[in-house]
């Protein structure tokens, strides 16, 4: 009689202590906030921020940034990749999980983990210093061209198909950092992911060519027309070159860091 009770008493106190979680997922210690416990993250949850490479107060950007990180430094080995897109997954999972229990969660990588930005907007991505040095060298040596024309030649036609030649390699990349849908499964799907790939690098890349001819060449000649400014010649002569450099600049920044 004495056993049978106290292994009601235990049942009691265990039952007023559970949280909403299993024991071994989510450890119900720590202090209270509210009417919830502050939920610790798991062994999982850990070796998955250890393995991206971010904290514990990490958001979803950082989390993504980390990702993507990790893909262009893993890209060719599956393995690798399987085991980022299987932490990047855990984090998703707890994520959720965590606010349909309407529990507090510690860390910021947890509580955000899932949420989806907006699809249009540019996101941190470096790349490997192969693809840095060769789009940088794209830009370089459209540059070069130009420069070695004479003033009564130059044009932004190289400044043109530099632009061209960054949206495609800013299509590479996503292809290598956001792959879609497997075509095999979702052909449909996989074809319309890869449209729109095609069409966010051509509207990153030529639309930043039109807001750079905008900025330093159209804009800059009617102004000069306008309140009729006196500018140095050399300033007139060069002008196609200082467009091309900052255009071409500003574009293999945006191929190279950003996605």
């Amino acid at each position: 009689l004495r056993q049978s009770s106290q292994k009601k008493k235990k049942k009691k106190k265990t039952s007023e202590s559970v949280c909403f979680f299993p024991k071994e997922r989510w450890a119900p210690r720590g202090k209270k906030r509210g009417d919830g416990f502050v939920v610790r993250s798991t062994d999982s949850e850990d070796a998955a921020r250890k393995l991206l490479g971010i904290s514990d107060n990490d958001d979803a950007l950082a989390v993504q940034q980390a990702v993507n990180k990790k893909k262009m430094l893993y890209k060719g080995d599956n393995e690798k990749l399987k085991e980022v897109e299987a932490a990047y997954d855990t984090l998703q999972k707890a994520s959720l999980q965590a606010r349909l229990s309407g529990k507090n969660v510690e860390s910021q990588s947890v509580l955000n983990a899932d949420q989806i930005r907006s699809k249009w907007q540019p996101r941190w991505c470096p790349s490997p210093n192969k693809d840095l040095f060769v789009n940088y060298g794209i830009a370089l040596a459209c540059f070069i061209v130009t420069w070695a024309q004479p003033h009564n030649m130059r044009s932004l036609q190289l400044t043109i198909f530099g632009s061209i030649a960054m949206a495609f390699r800013m299509f590479i990349k996503l292809v290598d950092v956001d792959p879609g849908p497997n075509p095999k499964l979702d052909q449909a799907g996989a074809a319309k992911h890869n449209n729109m790939r095609f069409a966010r690098s051509f509207v990153f890349c030529i639309g930043g060519f039109a807001a750079s001819v905008f900025a330093f060449y159209w804009l800059p000649n009617l102004l000069i027309e306008t309140l009729n400014i006196k500018v140095p010649l050399w300033a007139l002569l060069e002008q196609e070159l200082g467009v091309s450099f900052l255009t071409l600049s500003s574009l293999a920044t945006l191929v190279t860091f950003y996605r």
